[in-house]
């Protein structure tokens, strides 16, 4: 009985780690008109996340979204996410705030949540988003962006073009 159910175990954790051959992230983008911001939600798998953040800051295992996480796991993603990923006005870096976190139901991947303030008569913004691209030659970044004036727009970024632009 125990052998069997130390098979199913192990035989999960194998099956779940195959599964994950590929490199994907998806971003959402909304547009609130009413408050004159963009709120953002970025889907990333947990261990890839994890490895792009160390691996490009040179540090040790951040145990992201689990007990033992690091003090400083939080603020080296939010530092990961703003360097690879910026939204601008006219060239210029608009400021994320980062709202949260929460582990995807799956526990794979890591739901992320900030929010741009926009400047006054912005009518459109630049993307930068190569988020994992320096890690992964086959990452690939599904960007989702809605406003009530444009509708969805969806674009694949990857590692030949990670930019695009939006009207608000």
């Amino acid at each position: 009985m125990i052998q069997s159910l130390l098979f199913l175990v192990f035989s999960s954790l194998s099956f779940q780690a195959e599964l994950h051959e590929f490199h994907f992230g998806k971003f959402e983008i909304e547009h609130n008109e009413e408050n004159r911001s963009l709120e953002i939600a970025m889907y990333l798998f947990l261990d890839d996340l994890e490895e792009g953040i160390t691996k490009q800051e040179g540090l040790e295992k951040l145990y992201l979204c689990t007990e033992k996480e690091t003090q400083e796991a939080t603020q080296e993603m939010i530092d990961y996410l703003s360097s690879n990923f910026v939204i601008s006005h006219k060239e210029e870096k608009l400021p994320m705030q980062f709202i949260g976190k929460e582990l995807s139901e799956d526990l794979t991947a890591v739901w992320c949540y900030l929010e741009i303030d926009l400047p006054d008569h912005t009518d459109q913004i630049s993307l930068s988003n190569s988020i994992l691209m320096e890690l992964f030659e086959d990452q690939k970044n599904l960007v989702r962006f809605k406003s009530d004036k444009h509708g969805k727009i969806h674009k694949i970024l990857d590692g030949s073009d990670y930019t695009m632009k939006f009207e608000l």
